[in-house]
C-alpha cells in the first residue's frame, strides 16, 4: 500500500473487471474494502469494457465514463493515468500502458505571447477572448489501436492516431501518428523502425486476430507469442476456410 501513502485515492476511479465468475459475489466485499481505503469511486469494469484493474482521474465522472474514454477488450493502464484534453481517448483490445500515461492537448490555456501565461483570467470570460488563432486549442480524439504497447512517461498529444500493433518507447511525446507496427521514441518522438517486414505487417492487419474470440486466443496462445508470423498466419488461413465451409 506504499502507492497509497504517497497518493490521494480520492483522486482515482478504480475500475474493476472479474474474469472468473467464481469470485463475482466477492464484489460488494471489495467494493467496501476499497472504500474504507479512501477511494471514493469504484466502477466495474462492464461499464467500459473488459479491462484489468485501472486507475482513472476521478474528473471524469463515472456516468461520463463511456463518452470521454473508451477501452477495448483487454487493455490496460500499470499506473493512473493523466487525462488532460477535451477530445476522447479511445483504445483498442489488448494494449498495454505503462504508468505516468498523459493525454494532453496541443495548447492549453497558458499563452506564451500573451502578458500572463496563468489561465486564471482566460477562464474568468466566457466565451473566452478571440484570438488570432495561432494558439487555439484544437479538438481531435486519441486513437489508440490494438495490440499497442506504451511505455512509461510517455506525452500523447491531442488528435494523434497510434496503428495496431505500434510499440511507444518509454519517454516519447507524441505529436504525430504513428504507423501499424512501428517502433516509435524520443522526445521529439521518431520513428525507430518497423516491427515486421510490410507484407507482414499487411497480412497481420488483414487478419485481425484481436477480434478472435478470447478463449481461442489463449488456446493458440503459443503462435501470438512466436516470432515466427507465418505460424499464425498459416493458423488464420485454416481458421477462415473452417469458417467458410461452416457457413
Amino acid at each position: 500500500m506504499d502507492w497509497l501513502a504517497q497518493n490521494d485515492p480520492g483522486q482515482y476511479i478504480v475500475v474493476i473487471a472479474i474474469f472468473n465468475p467464481a469470485y463475482s459475489d466477492e464484489l460488494p466485499a471489495l467494493y467496501g474494502r476499497l472504500r474504507q481505503w479512501g477511494f471514493p469511486h469504484v466502477v466495474d469494469a462492464v461499464e467500459i469494457g473488459n479491462t484489468y484493474w485501472n486507475f482513472l482521474p476521478s474528473n471524469i465522472l463515472p456516468e461520463d465514463l463511456r463518452n470521454k474514454v473508451q477501452i477495448g477488450t483487454k487493455s490496460s493502464f500499470t499506473g493512473p493515468p493523466s487525462i488532460g484534453m477535451y477530445g476522447k481517448l479511445v483504445i483498442g483490445a489488448y494494449s498495454a500502458i505503462s504508468v505516468n500515461f498523459t493525454c494532453q492537448d496541443r495548447t492549453d490555456h497558458h499563452r506564451p505571447d500573451s502578458i500572463a501565461s496563468t489561465p486564471w483570467f482566460f477562464i474568468d470570460h466566457q466565451p473566452p477572448p478571440k484570438y488570432s488563432g495561432k494558439h487555439e486549442i484544437p479538438g481531435g480524439d486519441i486513437v489508440i489501436g490494438n495490440d499497442v504497447w506504451i511505455g512509461r512517461n510517455v506525452i500523447i498529444l491531442s488528435g494523434v492516431r497510434v496503428g495496431d500493433g505500434a510499440v511507444i518507447g518509454a519517454g516519447t511525446v507524441l505529436t504525430h501518428d504513428v504507423a501499424p507496427y512501428s517502433i516509435t521514441a524520443g522526445n521529439p518522438a521518431r520513428h525507430i523502425r518497423y516491427r515486421f517486414p510490410e507484407s507482414t505487417r499487411e497480412a497481420l492487419l488483414k487478419i485481425r486476430w484481436w477480434d478472435w474470440p478470447f478463449y481461442e486466443l489463449r488456446q493458440i496462445g503459443p503462435l501470438l507469442l512466436s516470432e515466427r508470423a507465418e505460424d499464425i498466419l498459416r493458423y488464420a488461413e485454416r481458421r477462415e476456410e473452417n469458417l467458410t465451409g461452416q457457413g
